[in-house]
């Protein structure tokens, strides 16, 4: 029987509805209401669309991908590169994106975070969408926010 955090809820329409729904997820992922949008289109943003602190104190940034097809290790690699001049540095990086769970970038992307912790850098971690919509759905009123077309009542 489907749940509502296995269910396939539409990805968003936009970049910037799908950093929201990003913020939003990592805000209750974290427990961390001081997460923030880092800046707006047009700035540089040195690789990073949220930052704050994760559930571990880390100073956390994501970069969030609109990716329904075509997310390579290639266009991360960038990401992290980027992500690399963001002032002050990182603990930990992530990207968040509306790709597929994939097993193959779950796996490249474990060995690059441990060969750069090994090097004394930032940790490197990725969120699918199935990963975001497990979060917004143990919160009613953000869930309702962004779903506003679809109940959590049983």
């Amino acid at each position: 029987m489907p749940t509502l955090s296995n269910i396939n809820l539409p990805t968003p329409k936009s970049w910037d509805e799908f950093e929201e729904i990003t913020l939003d997820a990592l805000r209750i992922k974290w427990d961390s209401p001081n997460l923030q949008r880092h800046g707006r289109q047009g700035q540089p943003q040195a690789g990073v669309d949220v930052y704050g602190d994760d559930n571990l104190s880390q100073a956390a940034g994501v970069q969030c991908k609109k990716y329904d097809t075509d997310l390579t290790l290639k266009i991360i690699e960038d990401e992290i590169t980027n992500a690399e001049s963001f002032d002050p540095p990182l603990d930990v990086f992530f990207i968040a994106t509306t790709y597929p769970t994939d097993a193959t970038l779950q796996k490249q992307i474990r060995i690059i975070s441990k060969e750069r912790r090994d090097a004394k850098k930032f940790a490197v971690g990725i969120f699918f969408w199935n990963d975001i919509v497990q979060e917004l759905v143990t919160n009613e009123k953000i869930f309702k926010k962004h779903f506003p077309q679809i109940s959590l009542d049983t």
